[in-house]
């Protein structure tokens, strides 16, 4: 699985990036992968 979030350095990236960090780790998906790009 990916994630993709685009955009690297505003304050709603950042967020959104921690987010998605939690819930891959709550949901123990091993496999996915969150991918952050301009």
């Amino acid at each position: 699985m990916q994630i993709r979030i685009i955009g690297k350095g505003c304050y709603f990236c950042r967020t959104l990036h921690k987010i998605c960090e939690d819930l891959v780790k709550e949901m123990d998906l091993q496999d996915a992968r969150i991918e952050q790009t301009d």
